[in-house]
């Protein structure tokens, strides 16, 4: 869907309520009304696949352990900054 100048006007409302439909967010009447053209229209369909697979990765990635080592280094930077905070306000150089 590279150009919406050039879509119909089917493509435009169905991409305009695209995410609702893939998050089950939308009313029965538009849901029917969204289906109808997605069997008709190829490019919309492979946008519909595209924004599913798009939501299964950010799922998938948001409900995943962090890395186990993550938290080491989060707290080893900020202890670092810490210590370095501290030896500028010890020499005069932190903030008034």
């Amino acid at each position: 869907m590279e150009n919406t100048m050039m879509l119909s006007q089917s493509c435009q409302d169905t991409l305009r309520k695209l995410d609702l439909f893939v998050d089950n967010e939308i009313r029965t009447a538009e849901t029917a009304e969204i289906l109808r053209h997605l069997e008709s229209c190829p490019s919309c369909g492979e946008e519909l696949e595209l924004r599913r697979r798009l939501r299964n990765r950010l799922r998938a990635a948001a409900s995943s352990d962090p890395r186990p080592y993550l938290q080491t280094k989060v707290l080893a930077s900020v202890r670092r900054k810490q210590q370095s905070s501290s030896i500028a306000d010890t020499a005069g150089f932190g903030s008034s």
